[in-house]
């Protein structure tokens, strides 16, 4: 039986893993979905409300992830919790009002759903990105939930540092930056082209 088989060779450090994203062109005229995290795609990376802060934080920065959906036993949303929430200045507040470490727990710390603002993924579908980062410029926000309010489902995400990443600015993406850092570099004049590198390390979501 002829057989061949092929050589193995050494990697070297120059060799870096890559993402979907480097190969996708994305600009500001480009359709809003474009920067969009579909649920019905991607599952969400959810975190159960009842676990210890301490145990959520270090989850979250060995995962790379800077927002998880926080759920309930039955898989309901309950709210968003975020590494700036489980901060260590959070952490101490807390502990300065009596409260033990170890007995904070996600939902002590997490912005509940009645807070949160969303975008409606009907308009979402219309627009492009730069009303993406208009619209969200003045919230401050890292992050925005978008819901398909005909079915009640919460459909997505849309996280600024993968805007960033995606435009190729030159942001500082450690820590996360938010739309309102997006929308001054967009509207200095300095419009995002292709192929800018992105400082900082990837943020993820």
């Amino acid at each position: 039986m002829n057989t061949h088989v092929l050589p193995l060779h050494a990697m070297t450090r120059a060799d870096h893993l890559v993402h979907p994203e480097e190969y996708s062109d994305v600009r500001l005229d480009s359709p809003a979905l474009a920067l969009f995290t579909d649920f019905r795609r991607h599952d969400p990376i959810v975190i159960d409300g009842w676990t210890r802060a301490v145990d959520a934080e270090r989850a979250m920065r060995e995962s790379h992830t800077r927002l998880r959906l926080v759920v309930d036993h039955d898989g309901e949303f309950l709210g968003t919790i975020t590494l700036d929430d489980l901060s260590e200045r959070q952490v101490i507040r807390r502990v300065a009002a009596g409260e033990r470490r170890e007995d904070i727990l996600v939902t002590d710390l997490m912005t509940r759903r009645s807070a949160l603002k969303a975008l409606s993924f009907d308009d979402l579908q219309r627009a492009t990105v730069r009303h993406v980062i208009d619209t969200l410029s003045s919230h401050g926000e890292r992050h925005c939930l978008v819901v398909d309010f005909g079915h009640h489902a919460i459909r997505g995400l849309i996280a600024a540092s993968d805007v960033a990443r995606r435009l190729h600015m030159s942001l500082q993406l450690d820590p996360a930056p938010t739309f309102a850092a997006i929308f001054a570099v967009v509207h200095d004049g300095r419009e995002p082209t292709p192929g800018r590198a992105v400082g900082g390390a990837g943020s993820g979501t």
